[in-house]
């Protein structure tokens, strides 16, 4: 009923909800390396992004960024704490611009960042360059293993405590056939979108 509401009197967009227009493209400040390389700090880390990108894409694209990240927003994917610690393996499956490993680097023992989209390879390896728990797979995730693909059950070892958070465009449902027969510890979670498709939430 509020968004309902929240319609009746506003233009449409894909979040009706008023906090979203305390995020603005004009308050997003850009810095650029001595290689040329363009950043923003996140929680005062450098986040990096592709050199095709212009400023105003950039901007745009962190702004939005952060709102989706709102504790208020429907796609915030930490609504309730975590209980991350030095024991724990978080695998971030569809990390773009590697965001939320950034939030949550520090505190794991182990960050898994999977992308196959070759844009945000050499930014993901700038923007964790200093952390030496960080491994980047440069492929897809899903339902086998081969030259392009990866399974998570390739990636955990059912010894340690297991975050898993997925946004991979449709593919969380191979995702999950990927972690057949896997052991995965108490305090473990999965974090899985559930809106590509329209079957998946009843799937999932």
């Amino acid at each position: 009923k509020e968004v309902i509401d929240w319609l009746a009197i506003n233009n449409v967009r894909m979040y009706p909800y008023d906090f979203c227009d305390e995020y603005s493209p004009n308050d997003i400040e850009i810095f650029e390396d001595n290689d040329g390389w363009r950043y923003v700090l996140y929680n005062g880390k450098q986040m990096y992004f592709p050199k095709t990108y212009s400023d105003e894409h950039i901007k745009a694209y962190y702004s939005f960024l952060i709102m989706e990240q709102d504790k208020r927003s429907p796609h915030c994917y930490f609504i309730d704490q975590l209980d991350l610690n030095n024991e724990t393996v978080f695998i971030d499956a569809g990390a773009a611009e590697g965001l939320i490993g950034l939030s949550v680097v520090e505190e794991v023992k182990s960050l898994y960042l999977i992308e196959c989209d070759k844009l945000w390879i050499e930014p993901l390896q700038r923007t964790f360059r200093l952390y030496s728990n960080v491994h980047i797979v440069d492929k897809m995730v899903g339902k086998s293993n081969t030259d392009s693909m990866i399974t998570l059950n390739s990636i955990i070892t059912g010894k340690e405590r297991v975050v898993i958070k997925a946004d991979v465009e449709g593919a969380e449902p191979d995702l999950l056939k990927g972690l057949d027969n896997v052991y995965l510890k108490s305090g473990s979670a999965l974090i899985l979108c559930a809106y590509h498709n329209q079957s998946d939430e009843r799937t999932i």
